[in-house]
């Protein structure tokens, strides 16, 4: 049988939703209310900032939840830099995208 070695860092059964964003506070916040009302409970939320001119991470710390994460670009990648740079903060052994206006159901990650 084969078996998939993570790196040391990985949780297993985590799930990180990564949340891309640029200007979209309204959008971010439904985001991570979605996120946060999974479930599924082993998850943790990186939200991504592509240097936004609108206060992100005012929207993240409201939160005051250990599972959600905030990280900025000092200077604007795109958008796909963006998710490769999130992408390489997670912990979780599974990745689950919310780009702003997906949203899943509530046992999305159950499935």
């Amino acid at each position: 049988m084969n078996q998939i070695h993570l790196a040391p860092h990985y949780q297993p059964g985590l799930v990180s939703v990564i949340i891309p964003t640029y200007n979209r506070n309204h959008y971010l916040k439904m985001a991570i209310q979605s996120a946060l009302a999974q479930t599924y409970p082993h998850i943790e939320v990186i939200v991504s900032d592509n240097c936004s001119t609108q206060n992100v991470e005012e929207v993240v710390a409201a939160f005051n939840d250990p599972r959600v994460r905030f990280r900025r670009n000092p200077t604007n990648i795109g958008p796909l830099r963006n998710v490769l740079v999130a992408c390489k903060r997670h912990k979780g052994s599974f990745s689950a995208f919310f780009m702003m206006m997906t949203f899943g159901s509530r046992s999305f990650w159950r499935r």
